[in-house]
């Protein structure tokens, strides 16, 4: 593992803690698994006196933990929540969690909250071993089992969150002795080169201020070839008649699209110096279907991609200019992305020194983090697009301190 990779990691992630439980169910190549092989980690609150001492972890997602071993990354996906009301809690051997049946804004029909259900688990292992199959750098370590999970099941994340806000503990504990029932819980381990993503890195293109910190030609050209891998790599996953994963719904969104869920975006892209790879198959399936492979591609341009996002892309009035925008470079760059994709799709990785990755990679890990600090965002928020968008409104603009800090720190 480089030295680079762990520095990005260190600037841009947040730590968590996790315990290990005793006597649990491990499927694991022992070689690779950084724990005695009767015990699995976990994320959660302890309603008695916790029987072993905390670790900590880099979060990965909010289920998930990331931390290096062995001269790379140990990925646990599927250990539980890291911090908030919904955490799970654990009480004399057993998990108490939640389950989420009909929350339309994510990709699953079906969530075990913090954790991963049969079919999830059965998808990842198929998934990695197909990407281990493409030639990247992740070794799948096996899996858990939580044996012993009582579940409350509510309709989705709102319903969920109310619920936890207006009752008191008492009140919850008769409803799960009432109303839970029991199923087991999985999760994932693997052995993985980088957990850098792509989303993450693009984040940085939300801050207009970028422009006096960043050259925007290194910029432009590492944003193509982002867009470009990560195009080559969904059409390699596709030529092996597999979906990273895409289902359609039923609802009609107001402005006429379909209601896609979708793993097929940039934020299931790794990134590592000089190269990139697919992660979280959570979804995946074996299909010939074109037209899903067609919508797959179009995920990968359009959602989630947080260069296309943002307050500071609206149009406004300027004296004897007419409408202007506040931050065309990033509307470039989100082109930039897209020919990239198109690009990699049909073949051909676009072409940029090696030396420019690791700079712009370096210096992109840089930037966030002081956009970050600039406009107070905590360290774990990771990928709220919206809230990001709304602090760019709110200050952008208008705090000639953020132009004058940015311009004096150019990376």
């Amino acid at each position: 593992m480089s030295d680079l990779l762990r520095k990005c990691t260190e600037r841009l992630r947040a730590k968590t803690k996790f315990w290990l439980l005793d006597d649990q169910e491990a499927h694991i190549d022992e070689r690779l698994y950084p724990f005695d092989h009767d015990k699995i980690p976990v994320m959660c609150r302890f309603g008695e006196q916790e029987t072993s001492q905390p670790r900590e972890a880099y979060e990965s997602g909010n289920r998930s933990i990331v931390f290096h071993y062995n001269d790379a990354w140990f990925k646990a996906k599927g250990i539980g929540i890291p911090r908030g009301v919904s955490r799970p809690i654990y009480e004399k051997g057993r998990i108490y969690s939640y389950h989420l049946n009909e929350d339309l804004d994510m990709c699953h029909r079906s969530v075990l909250w913090g954790f991963m259900e049969k079919h999830d688990l059965d998808c990842e292992l198929f998934g990695a071993e197909k990407s281990k199959e493409l030639g990247i750098s992740i070794d799948p370590i096996g899996f858990g089992v939580y044996e012993k999970i009582l579940y409350i099941t509510f309709k989705d994340r709102r319903q969920l969150f109310q619920y936890l806000k207006e009752t008191n503990e008492g009140a919850l504990a008769s409803r799960f002795s009432r109303m839970s029932e029991k199923t087991s819980g999985y999760c994932f381990f693997a052995r993985i080169p980088s957990d850098l993503r792509v989303q993450e890195l693009l984040y940085t293109f939300m801050f207009p201020e970028v422009t006096g910190v960043l050259d925007e030609d290194n910029s432009r050209d590492y944003v193509r070839w982002l867009g470009s891998s990560c195009g080559y790599r969904l059409r390699q996953l596709h030529n092996q008649g597999v979906l990273h994963g895409t289902w359609i719904g039923d609802r009609r969104i107001q402005i006429g699209l379909s209601d896609v869920h979708s793993n097929s975006y940039c934020g299931n892209h790794i990134v590592e110096e000089e190269n990139t790879g697919l992660v979280d198959f959570d979804l995946t399936e074996v299909s010939q279907d074109d037209s899903l492979r067609k919508l797959e591609k179009w995920c990968l341009i359009h959602m989630e991609n947080p260069l296309l996002y943002a307050g500071s892309y609206l149009a406004e009035e300027a004296p004897g200019m007419g409408l202007v925008r506040k931050n065309p470079f990033r509307e470039r760059l989100a082109k930039e992305f897209e020919s990239g994709v198109e690009q990699g799709y049909d073949g051909e990785i676009y072409a940029i020194e090696n030396n420019i990755r690791r700079n712009m990679l370096d210096k992109l890990s840089q930037t966030k983090a002081l956009m970050w600090e600039l406009y107070g965002l905590p360290k774990d928020l990771v990928g709220d697009i919206y809230l990001i968008d709304a602090s760019v409104m709110k200050r952008s603009g208008k705090d000639q301190e953020l132009r004058h800090v940015a311009a004096s720190m150019r990376v």
